[in-house]
């Protein structure tokens, strides 16, 4: 189960970044002589976490969907709840598509709070709170 402060997200989202991920950066540089200098340290926050989904693996109402987007607004650090593991988090607004969804039903002419919609991407940014 996956929460975002409070508000449980649909099933079948996946943490995709969950598996790529290291707090320790490289840089290697050529010296003048040749040498390869490699410097290395440890990331302070500013981890990607990104959520995926598709029509098959979530669907939420639109009243739901609207209340995960109005979370865009928050100052305030979010917990993102994912596994029993708490991320402090805010949206990726750096991102145009921090937030995808779409209406489950294609041809969907008028749209009312029940409507359905599937997450195709949430997009957060970790900090250490």
């Amino acid at each position: 189960m996956i929460i975002l402060d409070g508000l449980a997200l649909p099933k079948g989202l996946f943490f995709r970044d969950d598996i790529a991920y290291t707090p320790i950066r490289q840089k290697n540089i050529k010296s003048s002589t040749g040498k390869t200098i490699i410097l290395r340290g440890t990331v302070q926050d500013g981890r990607a976490i990104t959520l995926t989904g598709s029509e098959k693996s979530n669907s939420l109402t639109r009243l739901q969907l609207q209340q995960i987007a109005a979370k865009r607004g928050s100052l305030d650090p979010m917990d993102l709840v994912i596994d029993n593991v708490t991320y402090k988090v805010h949206f990726d607004l750096s991102a145009t598509d921090h937030l995808t969804a779409k209406p489950l039903w294609k041809d969907t002419v008028s749209l009312s709070d029940e409507s359905l919609f599937y997450i195709e991407k949430l997009m957060f940014i970790e900090i250490k709170a």
